[in-house]
Parts: structure tokens; C-alpha cells; sequence
């Protein structure tokens, strides 16, 4: 991700079920989302310090999950910590 040309953080996505070994339990997700097939995980960081709090989170996250709901296939897009 680049700001006036620089480098300031970067966004990632993948299929959850693709990674379902790594994880200890994924039926806590099946009690918020009936197919974890269809569910895309998305990773994201800002590491410039003087971009919080400025909305290029919220641009980011919004303008990701557009791109990434053009996979007809994914119903739903989860991010954690």
C-alpha cells in the first residue's frame, strides 16, 4: 500500500478454509458464518505511526473487501487480531 508514492503498510487476503489446520478450532466460526468454504480472511497493517486515526484504515478496509467480494465465490470476509 503507498501513500504520496511511499510505502506505508500492506493488505493480504486468503481462503480460511485453505488453512484450516491452522487454526484450533474453527467451529467458533461456524457459529457466525454456516460456510466457512465461501469465507475469505484478510490481513492488513499500517505501519506509518502518523497515518492512525486518519481514515486510511477504513479506506483500506473498504476498498479491499470490494476487491476482494469481485471472487463471486466469497460470501463473506472475516479479520482478526
Amino acid at each position: 500500500m503507498l501513500a504520496d508514492g511511499a510505502p506505508i503498510g500492506f493488505a493480504k487476503t486468503y481462503r480460511v478454509s485453505d488453512y484450516e489446520s491452522d487454526y484450533e478450532d474453527i467451529s467458533e466460526w461456524s457459529q457466525v458464518i454456516a460456510d466457512v468454504n465461501g469465507v475469505a480472511g484478510m490481513d492488513y497493517l499500517i505501519g506509518a505511526p502518523n497515518l492512525v486515526g486518519t481514515g486510511v484504515g477504513t479506506e483500506l478496509i473498504a476498498r479491499f473487501c470490494d476487491h476482494i467480494f469481485t471472487d463471486a465465490t466469497v460470501s463473506a470476509i472475516i479479520s482478526d487480531p
